[in-house]
């Protein structure tokens, strides 16, 4: 994945964000949520600056890399209304 074109990454990466967050979002996991997401952020970074030996990405670069590309943010999928009618083990 990391020599792959930026936005297929993107692409990637949000499926994955989207899985995830569709199985952890339920009520009261949001805080877990997010500090995936900004691990997910972090390491895209690190990913990205691992693609030449001359250089890397900048905070700066990456902010504009990512508002074309931007990342989904996490959702809760299960909210404390209908945490009710799940079974919880």
């Amino acid at each position: 994945m990391q020599h792959e074109a930026v936005e297929t990454q993107a692409i990637k990466i949000n499926q994955m964000l989207q899985g995830h967050y569709a199985y952890y979002g339920m009520a009261g996991n949001m805080r877990c949520l997010s500090k995936v997401y900004a691990a997910t952020v972090t390491f895209w970074r690190k990913v990205l600056s691992r693609r030449s030996q001359k250089s890397y990405v900048t905070w700066e670069e990456y902010r504009h890399i990512r508002t074309l590309f931007p990342l989904k943010r996490p959702k809760l999928f299960i909210p404390y209304n209908r945490l009710k009618t799940y079974a919880m083990l």
